[in-house]
């Protein structure tokens, strides 16, 4: 009778480790997909990562963006392919890699992030550097104008022309007045 229950435990306890190491493994195959995901969103970040990283600190009105692109490209480094789920380790094995998966996928998930928020960065601040340059033209232009304006006093055979660039400079500089009246009465 003993080595009925005894035979009997063995039994179950057999095919309970079974079905066990069973779903180990299938939640070890998904952490797997999830950090085959991960891998290959933090390699397309990396790659658009240096191809922007290439920027010239001239061409950004903060260089820091650059700086911490190139730092978030650096502690990425290169994720390891790692995703693999051994059918033959048994279930706390298993699980144990299952959480080691989970936790690189987050890091890379992370990690991906760092970078992409980088990259905005890095654009945002090239567009900054585009309209500081396109504002510092107009406003040479203007001045040069104002220039010429100022030059012409007296020197222009018909003062109807100078009145007229006048005008035009005045509104170039300070907006059509307009313009101004119609946004003060929507205000």
């Amino acid at each position: 009778m003993i080595a009925l229950v005894v035979a009997g435990l063995l039994w179950w306890h057999s095919n309970s480790s079974k079905a066990s190491q069973a779903v180990a493994l299938a939640e070890c195959k998904v952490a797997a997909k999830q950090y085959t995901n991960a891998q290959k969103k933090l390699t397309t970040a990396i790659s658009n990562g240096q191809t922007s990283a290439q920027t010239s600190t001239s061409d950004v009105a903060d260089a820091n963006t650059l700086t911490t692109l190139n730092q978030a490209l650096q502690d990425a480094g290169n994720p390891a392919d790692t995703a693999k789920c051994d059918s033959s380790l048994n279930a706390t094995e298993l699980k144990s890699h299952t959480k080691e998966l989970q936790n690189d996928a987050s890091d890379m998930a992370d990690k991906t992030d760092a970078i992409n928020n980088a990259i905005k960065a890095v654009n945002t601040s090239k567009a900054t550097a585009d309209t500081n340059t396109l504002k510092s033209n107009l406003s040479s232009a203007i001045s040069q104008a104002q220039g010429t304006l100022d030059n012409s006093a007296g020197s222009v055979a018909d003062e109807n022309t100078r009145t007229a660039l006048q005008k035009r400079h005045h509104r170039g500089q300070y907006g059509d007045e307009r313009d101004q009246s119609v946004r003060i009465r929507r205000q």
